[in-house]
C-alpha cells in the first residue's frame, strides 16, 4: 500500500515480487548504502571502542555502533547426502540456484528450451519440487520425479487481481490483510477471512481445532483426529480427481496426519502426471545412490542429463548462529555459537546478553512467535528495533546490553510455555518438522511466547508497552 502497488495476480511471482522491492529499494535510496554479492566474515565487537567491527570477503571493515541481524530463514540450501553424489557427469544444480544458462528460459519465461532433447531428474516433491515438474514436463524429453513422501497438496486458486477488487480498497487494506491473514491461523475470531484461501481452510482449522463445549480432552483429541483424516481423505480424493493413472494417483497420496509436513497449495503438479513425458518414481526408502550416469532407485539405475535437487532449505529453526553464517563474536571473546550452545537466551527474542548493541531480527526457534507470513513478523520486529535504536541515541547511550535477570526471566517464559508435541511428531513421517523423524531433538528454550505458534498480537502489544513505558527495562545502559 506505502508503495500505491497492486499485485497481478493473488500470488505474485518471485520476479514481481523482487521488481517491486527494487521499487522499494530505488524510492528510498537503499542501494546507495548496500555491498552487493558480499559476504560477511566475521563480526567482532570490540569493548573499549564501544562498536562492532564487521569484515567482508571483500577485504571491507566496517565500525558500527549497532547491528541488525537479518539474515532471514530458509536461507541455507540443503542438498541430500546421497552416496556417489559427486560422481554424476552431468549437469548438477539444486532449484534454489537455477541454471538458466543449461536450461534455457528465464526469471519470466518458464519455456526451458534447452531441455527439449534431455532426460532430468527432479529429486523432491516438497514446496520446491512440486513448482518444477509442470514447467520441466512441457519443456523436457523426459522427466524422473523421485519422491520418497507424497505431500498433501490442495488447490491453490492463483489468479489476476480483480479491477473492481483494486477500486473497493481503502486507506489501511493491507496492514488490515495482514493481521487478518494471522489472526485466521493462530484460530483468533474475524468477521470475515479476507484472503480466503486453502490456509484458511485447511492448516488454520487443523492447527486450531477446539471441539464442542463439554468435550472432554480425550474426546476432543479423537474429534480433532477425525477432522484431520477427513481434510486428509480430501486431499487424497483431489489425487483421484487430477491424476488419470490409478496406480500413480495411489503412489501421490499423502498418508499421515495433516500438520506432519508442511502442507502445500499447487494447480497444477498433480496434473503433470498425465504427461507422457512425466513419470513418478515412488521411493520411499529414498535414491539408493548417484552414478557417473544417472540415480539408482529401488534396484533400479535412471540415466539422465541432469539432476535438479529440489530439496528445500535447512529448517525455520536453524538454529541462528547458523543462519547468521558468519562468526559472531562478543564481550570476552566469546561467540555467540557458543553463548547459545544449550540453545538461545534472549529479550523478547531480539536481544542477547554478552553482545551489547546487537539486535536479531525475530524468528522461529529464537524465542519471538512464528507466523505463517513471515514477512508481518520481520515488520514488527524492524518496527521495535528502528524505534528503539532512535530512542536510545535520544537518551545519549553509547553501549547496550540485556541484563541477566532480564535474559533469564525471559527464557524461563518461553521455557513454562512450551508445548510438547514430540508425540504427535514421533508418529510423523520424516520431515524438516520433526527433525528428520527425531522430533525428540526440538529445545524448550527455542520456543515461542505463548507457545506452539505464538501470539503475535499479544507480542507486538508488549513490544509497544514496552517502548512506551520509555524506561528500557531490562537493559543495561551507558
Amino acid at each position: 500500500e506505502e508503495m500505491g502497488t497492486i499485485p497481478t495476480l493473488k500470488y505474485a511471482s518471485g520476479e514481481e515480487i523482487r521488481i517491486h522491492l527494487d521499487a522499494i529499494a530505488d524510492r528510498y535510496h537503499l542501494g546507495d548504502g548496500a555491498l552487493f554479492h558480499t559476504g560477511v566474515e566475521t563480526s567482532v565487537w570490540d569493548e573499549e571502542a564501544a562498536r562492532w567491527i564487521v569484515r567482508t570477503d571483500h577485504g571491507d571493515e566496517i565500525r558500527a555502533k549497532y547491528v541488525v541481524m537479518c539474515v532471514g530463514i530458509l536461507n541455507l540450501p540443503k542438498v541430500p547426502a546421497i552416496p556417489g553424489i559427486d560422481r554424476f557427469a552431468g549437469t548438477t544444480f539444486h532449484s534454489a540456484r537455477w541454471d538458466y544458462a543449461y536450461t534455457g528460459g528465464s526469471a519470466t519465461d518458464p519455456n526451458l528450451t534447452n531441455l527439449a532433447d534431455k532426460v532430468v531428474a527432479l529429486v523432491g516433491t516438497g514446496g520446491s519440487g512440486i513448482q518444477c515438474v509442470a514447467p520441466l514436463g512441457r519443456s523436457a524429453k523426459h522427466v524422473y520425479v523421485f519422491q520418497r513422501t507424497p505431500s498433501a497438496i490442495a488447490w491453490r486458486g492463483n489468479q489476476p487481481t480483480d479491477p473492481e477488487w483494486v477500486e473497493s480498497l481503502r486507506p489501511g487494506w493491507q496492514q488490515e490483510r495482514t493481521d487478518n491473514f494471522s489472526a485466521v491461523m493462530i484460530g483468533k475470531p474475524v468477521d470475515t477471512d479476507l484472503v480466503a484461501d486453502a490456509w484458511g481452510q485447511y492448516a488454520a482449522k487443523v492447527s486450531n481445532f477446539r471441539g464442542e463445549p463439554g468435550m472432554s480432552p480425550a474426546e476432543v483429541a479423537l474429534a480433532a483426529e477425525q477432522f484431520d483424516y477427513q481434510v486428509m481423505e480430501e486431499h487424497r480424493v483431489r489425487v483421484d480427481e487430477m491424476v488419470d493413472d490409478p496406480v500413480v494417483a495411489e503412489a501421490l497420496k499423502p498418508y499421515y496426519r495433516y500438520l506432519c509436513k508442511r502442507p502445500l497449495f499447487h494447480d497444477e503438479y498433480l496434473s503433470a502426471f498425465n504427461m507422457d513425458t512425466v513419470t513418478l518414481v515412488d521411493c520411499p526408502a529414498g535414491i539408493e545412490a548417484v552414478t557417473e550416469t544417472g540415480l539408482v532407485a529401488n534396484g533400479q539405475t535412471y540415466e539422465v542429463d541432469c539432476v535438479v535437487y529440489a530439496t528445500g532449505f535447512e529448517a525455520e529453526v536453524t538454529p541462528f548462529p547458523r543462519r547468521a553464517a558468519h562468526e559472531i563474536v562478543g564481550c570476552d571473546g566469546v561467540s555467540i555459537e557458543t553463548a547459545w550452545k544449550d540453545g538461545p537466551w534472549t529479550l523478547h527474542g531480539i536481544m542477547t546478553r554478552g553482545f551489547p548493541n546487537l539486535f536479531l531480527i525475530p524468528a522461529p526457534g529464537q524465542q519471538a512467535v512464528i507466523t505463517h507470513n513471515i514477512t508481518h513478523l520481520y515488520t514488527e520486529g524492524a518496527v521495535h528495533i528502528a524505534q528503539t535504536i532512535a530512542a536510545l541515541d535520544r537518551s545519549g547511550a553509547t553501549r547496550v546490553e540485556v541484563s541477566e535477570a532480564a535474559q533469564a526471566a525471559w527464557t524461563q517464559l518461553i521455557v513454562d510455555a512450551w508445548k510438547d508435541n514430540e508425540a504427535f511428531m514421533a508418529a510423523c513421517t520424516p520431515s524438516r518438522l520433526n527433525f528428520e523423524g527425531h522430533p525428540e531433538a526440538a529445545n524448550p528454550k527455542a520456543g515461542t511466547f505463548g507457545g506452539g505458534y505464538g501470539d503475535i498480537f499479544a507480542y507486538r502489544d508488549l513490544l509497544a508497552a514496552w517502548r512506551a513505558a520509555g524506561t528500557f527495562d531490562g537493559l543495561e545502559i551507558r
